[in-house]
């Protein structure tokens, strides 16, 4: 939807049952707002459509780096049974 709410409210479902995932989000340059929306909610980035593979990748490479650096430090050990998360 426009405002983002939708958005908002998958990731915190995704996270209260991964709270390991590491989500991007992708937002039209027309819903820019939605990107901090996002972000707030618990991404952990965003790209802007069109999607442009180069930029892609640098966000996920991003994301990426900081879940390794800050996991061991900020993440409680995943609970049995969502080893993958």
């Amino acid at each position: 939807d426009q405002s983002g709410s939708e958005c908002v409210h998958l990731i915190r479902r995704l996270l209260t049952r991964c709270p390991r995932a590491v989500i991007l989000a992708m937002v039209s340059v027309k819903t820019m707002a939605g990107a901090s929306k996002a972000v707030m909610a618990g991404a952990r980035g965003f790209v802007a459509l069109p999607l442009q593979r180069e930029d892609l990748l640098a966000t996920l490479d991003l994301a990426m780096a900081r879940d390794a650096m800050g996991r061991d430090a900020l993440a409680p050990a995943a609970p049995p049974g969502r080893r993958g998360c």
